[in-house]
């Protein structure tokens, strides 16, 4: 007997140059960077894994770190962004 199971066919759209320009960076191969409110937002392609990027989060005026981690898709750097107030 056949079972169908739509769960088996889903699957997240990685991060994509199309999602990051989205989002107002300026797309580079590896590495991208926007300023938004005071805050400096860096992504960085992580060499050898082709859908994963460090996220990299500084206040521009005191160089502190908000925010540091990874991310694979569109919806994580939403979520990230609305952290800090970015309006999406």
């Amino acid at each position: 007997m056949f079972s169908f199971d739509p769960f088996d066919e889903c699957r997240v759209k990685y991060l994509d140059q199309e999602d990051i320009e989205s989002l107002g960076f300026n797309y580079g191969n590896e590495y991208s960077k926007n300023q938004i409110n005071g805050e400096v937002v860096e992504l960085q392609r992580l060499l050898g894994y082709h859908h994963k990027y460090k996220i990299n989060i500084i206040d521009e005026y005191n160089r502190n770190t908000i925010f540091d981690g990874y991310i694979k898709n569109k919806l994580e750097l939403v979520k990230v962004l609305k952290m800090i107030g970015y309006d999406i």
